[in-house]
């Protein structure tokens, strides 16, 4: 399952809205079907961003024993959007971003910038459709950032922009230059299955080496370190940072994100140990990993001397109490990925 996060709108000269939405509709609509999470921002009338919520509603509402899954992320500006009843079966989840204050001295187009930064995070994938400025921002951060990119030039804007700026790329990844008709060509009925099933291609030949970090929200100073570690050396890193009440389960996104991972790393400590929620996400990693699914690492950095899980028996584990063997043990993580 891929997290694919979607950017376009019909802000430029010649947008053909009517085209631009249902292309849009039609790529959420068979986006959930696959299986994957959705990934949108604004409510606005001009973006995608509401088409492709309707495509996944339209598939809930046809199939109402299959859940679907959306992610909203947007700027702390105080709006929920897509807050309207929606089919039961479509799960919808929140994240904001940057500062929550609505005053004279609120900076929108700053926290934007900072929700394509932390959307493209979260993603796998960036799919771009149409497009103004705002579109052509997120797609320039995600070049920058490496990050797998599905430009939709057929009906122009930025994505046709980016196209040509990735072409040669493009052209070089086979497992995408077979299908490129699709992107640059005119839309048929079966375009939107067609990009689907590329995405699910350069997600699985592109994606990096990825850790999932569990950890207890006291250790969040070891997680950040751990994960400015990582990044440095450009591996894809998932953690939740959301605060949790004690017993509270691990909810149906997070449990995806733990299947995304290459390595599942456990901060462990005395806290960690007395989390009912840490608890569960390492039981959950066990049983992937068992089944023969990711992650297929399952490490453990001892932060204190706590006695480890049963769960970590049999699998590496390292030590971490001090910054320098959190170092080491990143450094040791990395080199142990192959």
């Amino acid at each position: 399952m891929a997290r694919i996060l979607f950017k376009g709108s019909t802000h430029f000269d010649g947008a053909d809205r009517e085209a631009i939405f249902l292309a849009a509709d039609a790529l959420g609509y068979s986006g959930v079907q696959r299986g994957h999470t959705l990934m949108v921002g604004s409510e606005s009338p001009n973006t995608i961003d509401h088409a492709v919520k309707q495509g996944a509603e339209r598939f809930c509402r046809s199939f109402p024993g299959r859940s679907g899954y959306l992610e909203v992320h947007r700027p702390d500006d105080g709006k929920a959007p897509f807050a309207e009843p929606s089919t039961p079966n479509l799960h919808i989840e929140r994240r904001v971003y940057g500062f929550p204050s609505n005053g004279p001295d609120k900076n929108m187009d700053r926290d934007w910038v900072v929700t394509h930064v932390g959307a493209l995070d979260a993603s796998d994938v960036l799919v771009v459709l149409g497009g103004g400025t705002g579109t052509n921002v997120a797609g320039q951060l995600a070049m920058e950032r490496r990050w797998p990119i599905i430009p939709i030039s057929s009906f122009g804007g930025a994505a046709q922009e980016l196209y040509k700026v990735l072409s040669y790329e493009l052209h070089r990844q086979r497992w995408v230059a077979d299908r490129l008709h699709v992107l640059n060509g005119a839309w048929r009925d079966s375009s939107a299955a067609t990009i689907i099933e590329l995405i699910e291609s350069v997600v699985t030949k592109s994606r990096p080496h990825s850790y999932f970090i569990s950890y207890s929200h006291s250790d969040a100073v070891a997680a950040d370190r751990v994960e400015l570690l990582l990044r440095r050396e450009n591996k894809a890193v998932l953690r939740d940072e959301r605060e949790l009440a004690p017993a509270a389960p691990v909810d149906r996104t997070l449990t995806t994100r733990i299947a995304m991972a290459s390595t599942f790393l456990a901060l462990y400590s005395q806290d960690y140990a007395g989390s009912h929620y840490c608890s569960g996400e390492l039981a959950i990693a066990d049983e992937m990993q068992r089944s023969g699914n990711k992650p297929t690492r399952i490490v453990g950095v001892r932060l204190d001397q706590s006695i480890l899980s049963p769960l970590l028996a049999g699998n590496l584990y390292l030590e971490g109490s001090d910054r320098r063997s959190l170092d080491a043990a990143v450094a040791r993580l990395i080199a142990g990925e192959t």
